[in-house]
């Protein structure tokens, strides 16, 4: 959200739901019922129900204040411009993220479960081998057992900023003041809400994995983007902070006891518990983003003079995060530390190279953007930018 009319409030939001990501992608170690790219020896199901109270919520958030950047962006630049340059500011980092940050993910899934005996130099060179045997059981990906694994974000952020260049230009057309002479702004405004609450519960009921992971990301930016100068939104959210807090604490309790009761148990699930646990899943997403909204816009309201550095290597932190995590966990089930000492290790340690990106990528200078730096002298180079999305049209033909 740099050169902007700032919301200071989902600056600081925007470090926080990046700083969870790193206890949660730990915490997804230790859980044995839920997914991941590798698994400590020590998991709790209890651990679950803590993650459960933000899991509903915490890359929504993400993706509503991402939504809020680009409109503020898209009006200070216009959509053409702002997606020229942020092409590369969002593919450079994918590209350089799933060649050299990814694979150590890879690496330890298949040591865990493929019984991979190579060292990591060996396992590299096969890697860089798109014909390589060795990944003949993995070859989903962007190329072939190439894939994005958690940079799943910045690939989706770009086709949406994409998408988004496009409703923009729509929407400061003549449509929206022959809309505007329709229907009134207020009436308008109920019916894209209630539009966006049943899409999102179609979502919940009919997709399943990326795509709704996806569909309900979009949503959440397309919210942000429409709300982000929506006067009257931010002022009836800042008179909303005791109900939505007594609203997602009951939906977390029964978001709880339903796990516990059903979603563990699937064979006990009826068309009533599914229907009702993803109405309530649902409202949890929405009230959620709205009282973390609301509880920001009270008391984050603030400027630090830390906040603009931390913005800006946010984004190389949250590239390198979960490698850096799930090398650690690797590393360390050697010693058989015990669950508790190895995961505060693993928190350490990634918090402590989170450190090292804080202090070394600012000094990159123009590498910075292979990281996610932007950095200041190249912010105006338009034949720079031009040149990097050319480059860049392999892996934009890849996902687009």
């Amino acid at each position: 959200m740099d050169h902007l009319n700032r919301r200071v409030e989902l600056d600081w939001l925007r470090v926080i739901a990046f700083t969870i990501l790193i206890f949660y992608h730990t915490a997804m170690l230790y859980v044995p019922n839920w997914g991941f790219h590798y698994k400590s020896a020590y998991t709790s199901v209890w651990l679950e129900y803590l993650m459960l109270v933000i899991s509903p919520w915490r890359m929504l958030l993400i993706w509503f204040i991402s939504g809020v950047a680009l409109r503020y962006i898209f009006d200070k630049q216009g959509a053409c411009t702002a997606m020229l340059f942020r092409t590369p500011l969002l593919l450079l980092p994918l590209l350089f993220g799933i060649w050299v940050v990814v694979p150590v993910q890879l690496y330890a899934e298949m040591q865990q479960n493929a019984g991979l005996t190579l060292g990591y130099v060996d396992f590299y060179k096969q890697f860089i081998d798109f014909n390589s045997p060795l990944f003949s059981q993995y070859q989903s990906g962007i190329w072939p057992h190439v894939d994005v694994n958690h940079l799943w974000y910045l690939r989706e952020l770009w086709r949406f900023t994409l998408l988004l260049a496009v409703l923009h230009i729509v929407f400061n057309s003549k449509l929206q003041v022959m809309l505007r002479h329709c229907i009134t702004l207020r009436w308008l405004t109920y019916l894209l809400s209630v539009l966006a609450f049943a899409s999102l519960l179609w979502a919940q009921l009919a997709l399943e994995g990326d795509s709704k992971r996806e569909f309900q990301g979009f949503v959440f930016l397309l919210a942000g983007y429409l709300l982000a100068k929506h006067n009257r939104f931010w002022a009836w959210l800042a008179r909303q902070g005791k109900v939505l807090l007594w609203v997602c604490a009951v939906n977390a309790m029964i978001i709880l006891l339903l796990y516990h009761f059903y979603w563990l148990q699937q064979d006990t699930r009826t068309t009533f518990i599914t229907w009702g646990g993803s109405l309530v899943l649902v409202l949890q997403r929405v009230c959620a983003v709205l009282l973390i909204l609301a509880l920001a816009a009270r008391y984050l309201n603030r400027p630090h003079p830390l906040l603009t550095r931390l913005n800006k290597v946010v984004f190389p932190i949250y590239l390198w995060h979960q490698s850096v995590i799930i090398a650690l966990a690797l590393w360390l089930s050697r010693y058989q530390l015990g669950g508790v000492l190895e995961g505060l290790l693993v928190i350490t340690g990634t918090l402590l190279f989170s450190g090292l990106l804080f202090w070394l990528v600012p000094k990159l200078g123009s590498l910075g953007l292979m990281v996610g730096y932007r950095a200041a002298l190249l912010t105006n180079n338009k034949i720079l930018w031009g040149v990097g999305c050319l480059l860049l049209l392999p892996l934009i033909l890849r996902i687009i």
